[in-house]
């Protein structure tokens, strides 16, 4: 008889309701909820995939050290072995990094572990370097936590402004809503640099010239302001776009100043940086103090549980002395220095933001690397030792969404052969390392995420079990990373290649295939062929330049600049403007390697590249 189990898709950052189904065959099959606020009976690929995941041909069973499976006790004897020395010595040198689909309640097992166990403030996310930037400026413009409106509210705007044309790739819950809106009356206008699908359904794309995004966004506030005072508009727009720019911004103010309520959706992936959540946020404050009109933004996180994670403390510590701060995510990863000397790695697969190079490089400057995960990955086969956890689906948990829910996932199967539940394992290990055990179960969990994370008073674990989902006070959050605040940096004229020297302008963007880098989506034969097309380091390019170049897509092609040099795959991309080489960013070795070290900001994880000046040749 099939067991039907509600359960939140861990894909992306849309949060849409499902239900697992486990049957007597063994086999778990993902079902659509159409009762679900949030989804409405729709999924998309990876949430109807989640059922294959969960019984994944790649799914870790039993601890391993050097890929070879071992017993438990085996297992942490050889980490304790290796974590030891470094804990008593020199803790500072040992990090650890957390996926961004763990659950509340391993994050706050992994902050007590960090904290308590290890004493290093040397902890974070990796969804806080997808989510955090966009998010983090957006309150530091509003002076307020950010909370996100549900997105089926986007049908009742006159307007929405979508600032990426890849918004239903990047999140297929805000692309959606956007169609749907669209159907019903609402104006949807187009902002980004190239058009990767959205464009052409907008009543309005503005095609701005790579990286001006900011730029366009204040010049469209004073614009709107200037437009509904009867005052000439002060902005010069004729360098941020090219000759029909100029005519498709001056709609846009009109249709702005014509309108009630507007909404701007943004994907914190696509971008990733605090300015353009800053610039976002001015924007709707402008709008706001117009009469007459309404403006929200709504943000469309990357990823589905790095609010959540935040909140108990799955970041590094920050604080007035720069040499007491912890390390964040980039500063562990950063190839160009040795930061580290031990990591463990919980839940994530390195191998999507280093290349291959890049992972034996990591490895070979790190004295113990460590694994807990539910899957066997790149990271995994060359960790010392690999502990196996229960996944997705076999433990009960909870994430807290960008609106304030805290939304509860149950458990429909097992743990899968000897795996265990996360929180179990670091007690394990703390108390093998002679530590004080953290929380083992959910009901200690909950009974110490309610006494110490502010805003989750009065949250138990029945009342999750009784009620679904509950709204925590994000007012009470602590705001770890302000511990100072700046302004908006200024905006910087683009940089132009100079075509007779080099003839390309090489820029980062996350494209459509940043997920098939996940070992956890390869449970299809549709994303194994794109797992094999897609994996190895590559570029996009316009199809004329790469007939001009005389080189064929899927072929290998040599990319040059000041910095370095590499070998890619180009794939053609029609929509690209000619003499621009997009470099999907989730490529970090690569783009460390021809771009130069990112610039990080430690209190928002962003890390910016500069746009580089290129050319290319026949591999």
């Amino acid at each position: 008889m099939s067991k039907f189990v509600p359960v939140v898709c861990p894909g992306c950052g849309a949060g849409c309701g499902l239900y697992l189904e486990a049957g007597d065959d063994g086999l778990v099959r993902s079902t659509p909820s159409r009762n679900d606020a949030v989804s409405g009976g729709r999924l998309c690929l990876r949430g109807w995939q989640m059922g294959d995941m969960v019984r994944n041909s790649l799914r870790l069973g039993s601890p391993m050290i050097w890929g070879k499976s071992v017993d438990w006790d085996r297992a942490l004897k050889r980490a304790v072995r290796q974590l030891k020395p470094l804990i008593e010595e020199r803790p500072e040198r040992l990090g650890i990094l957390a996926a961004g689909h763990l659950t509340n309640e391993d994050g706050y097992a992994i902050s007590h572990f960090a904290h308590s166990v290890i004493g290093t403030g040397n902890v974070d996310n990796f969804g806080r370097s997808v989510d955090g930037p966009t998010i983090w400026g957006l309150q530091q413009a509003t002076g307020q936590h950010y909370r996100r409106p549900p997105l089926s509210e986007l049908v009742d705007y006159d307007v929405i402004v979508c600032l990426s044309s890849n918004i239903g790739d990047l999140n297929a819950q805000a692309g959606s809503w956007l169609a749907r809106a669209q159907q019903v009356g609402s104006r949807l206008v187009v902002l980004d640099q190239l058009d990767d699908g959205l464009g052409r359904a907008g009543d309005i794309y503005l095609e701005h010239a790579p990286g001006a995004l900011g730029a366009l966004l204040s010049a469209l506030g004073d614009a709107v302001d200037a437009d509904l005072h009867g005052v000439e508009c002060p902005v010069d727009v004729t360098v941020l776009g090219d000759e029909k720019f100029a005519e498709g911004f001056r709609r846009l103010v009109t249709l702005l100043g014509n309108s009630r309520r507007i909404g701007i959706v943004l994907s914190t992936r696509a971008f990733s940086t605090p300015h353009v959540g800053m610039v976002v946020g001015e924007l709707v404050e402008k709008l706001n103090h117009l009469d007459g009109i309404s403006s929200t933004a709504f943000a469309v996180n990357g990823t589905p549980n790095s609010v959540g994670l935040g909140h108990m403390g799955v970041v590094p510590t920050l604080g007035e002395q720069p040499q007491q701060d912890g390390l964040g995510l980039f500063e562990m990863l950063d190839l160009n220095q040795h930061n580290i000397d031990g990591l463990i790695v919980i839940g994530e697969e390195l191998m999507s933001w280093l290349d291959e190079d890049g992972m034996s490089e990591l490895r070979d400057r790190l004295d113990v690397l460590v694994v807990l995960d539910s899957f066997r990955t790149a990271t995994s086969r060359i960790a010392d030792v690999a502990l196996a956890c229960s996944g997705y689906g076999e433990h009960e948990g909870s994430f807290t969404t960008l609106d304030g829910k805290v939304r509860l996932l149950e458990a429909v199967i097992e743990p899968f052969r000897s795996a265990r539940h996360l929180p179990e394992v670091l007690a394990d290990l703390a108390e093998a390392l002679d530590k004080p055990p953290g929380p083992r179960t959910r009901e200690e969990l909950w009974a110490q995420i309610g006494n110490h994370v502010p805003g989750y008073e009065g949250i138990t674990l029945e009342r999750l079990r009784s009620e679904g989902e509950i709204r925590v006070d994000l007012r009470r959050m602590p705001v770890h990373q302000d511990y100072a605040v700046e302004g908006p940096p200024e905006y910087a004229p683009i940089e132009v290649a100079n075509p007779e020297e080099w003839g390309y302008m090489l820029m980062g963007r996350y494209d459509r295939h940043w997920w098939i880098y996940d070992g956890r989506m390869w449970s299809l034969p549709l994303l194994y062929r794109e797992m094999r097309d897609w994996r190895a380091a590559h570029v996009m390019m316009n199809p004329d330049d790469m007939e001009r170049e005389g080189v064929r897509q899927g072929r290998p092609l040599i990319v040059e600049t000041a910095r370095g040099r590499a070998e890619v795959v180009p794939w053609a991309h029609p929509a690209l403007p000619a003499g621009l080489i997009v470099l999907p960013a989730h490529q970090r070795h690569l783009m460390d390697i021809l771009m130069g070290p990112g610039k990080c900001d430690r209190r928002s994880c962003a890390l910016a590249y500069n746009r580089t000046p290129a050319r290319v040749r026949k591999g």
